[in-house]
């Protein structure tokens, strides 16, 4: 996920699917910060690391277009209702604001 913004102006958070090392060297793309975060106490079989991305620019063919294009001029179309994209964003919310409801209840809940 990041922020699509074309000639200044943005477009908000959309999703891409970018080229994260170079095919022949294997080394982070201009832009783009790999590194290992070290073990950690309880998951030493499990390789964890980050993944940072400064100042880098993403081809027009990395956005996953459902609902937004981008010409090769740079112009931005944009298909349906923008607020259906937060339709799951609230139903997440609501869904875990229920579930920390209901555990606090177990917490509370003298027998």
């Amino acid at each position: 996920f990041a922020r699509l913004i074309i000639d200044g102006d943005d477009y908000g958070v959309n999703v891409f699917i970018v080229q994260i090392r170079d095919l022949e060297t294997h080394r982070p793309m201009k832009g783009i910060e790999v590194g290992e975060i070290g073990p950690k106490l309880g998951f030493s079989t499990k390789d964890n690391g980050y993944l940072a991305f400064k100042n880098f620019r993403a081809p027009r063919e990395c956005i996953l277009s459902r609902y937004i294009n981008v010409s090769e001029l740079g112009e931005i179309s944009i298909q349906g209702n923008p607020k259906i994209a937060y339709g799951t964003m609230m139903f997440i919310r609501v869904t875990l604001l229920k579930l920390s409801t209901e555990a606090s209840f177990y917490g509370l809940f003298i027998t």
